[in-house]
């Protein structure tokens, strides 16, 4: 009985610990953030090879799905908390009537886009503010290959930026990431689990937002591990 009670105190104590630590990281909030896809690659029929189409599953008039845009910003998050130490949260500006300003569904939308004086008067208790830039072109990457001697008209490159800035709007981290080799986001056959986010890689002729999702994902990975 009095070792299951030491056990059971043992346990609280270290929860308890971690808990206390989390709660002194500095805070930092994600206050613009955005995600951009070339029109050329949200156009149905825009790009072809023969009677192949590249991105035939994306539609810029179709929004991407909520699950994708919530997945995102939780990858963004944890990734960034992650690598700076910090407690990392998206957050809001909102208008005078209470509706949060989020970026428009011609990119990802749902997403914070707010400039730093107005977000830092809404939330002051923040110790950094973050800005993320992602976007997808259509040029300065790899070719896909259909097979045989067919390849994709278009090159797809990704570029991801994180700007972190203290409470005086001084820079105290910046970095850009570039993925030019897109090629696995179609090729690579297998599924895996990260920040209780499920990514499956399929072989197939035409990305969807889903492959959106995996192409960030793999932008985020990618600063992580930067230096």
């Amino acid at each position: 009985m009095k070792t299951k009670l030491l056990f059971l105190l043992l346990v609280f104590f270290v929860f308890a610990s971690a808990k206390s630590q989390n709660n002194t990281k500095p805070k930092a909030g994600i206050f613009l953030f955005s995600y951009q896809i070339d029109s050329k690659l949200t156009e149905e029929t825009a790009i072809k090879t023969g009677n192949k189409n590249f991105f035939t599953n994306f539609s810029s008039s179709e929004p991407i799905p909520d699950f994708i845009v919530d997945s995102i910003i939780k990858i963004t998050e944890r990734t960034i908390s992650k690598k700076h130490n910090y407690n990392a949260n998206v957050i809001y500006y909102k208008n005078k009537k209470g509706k949060a300003i989020t970026t428009m569904p011609v990119m990802v939308g749902g997403l914070p886009a707010v400039g730093f004086k107005k977000i830092i008067k809404q939330n002051p208790d923040y110790d950094y503010y973050v800005k993320v830039f992602a976007n997808l072109y259509s040029s300065g990457g790899i070719k896909f290959s259909f097979g045989s001697t067919k390849y994709s008209i278009i090159k797809p490159r990704f570029t991801l930026k994180v700007v972190i800035l203290n409470k005086n709007k001084k820079v105290v981290s910046k970095k850009t990431i570039n993925l030019t080799d897109l090629t696995k986001v179609r090729s690579k056959q297998e599924e895996m689990v990260k920040y209780n986010v499920k990514f499956q890689y399929k072989e197939t002729e035409g990305l969807t937002p889903f492959d959106l999702l995996v192409i960030f994902n793999m932008g985020m990975e990618k600063y992580l591990n930067s230096k």
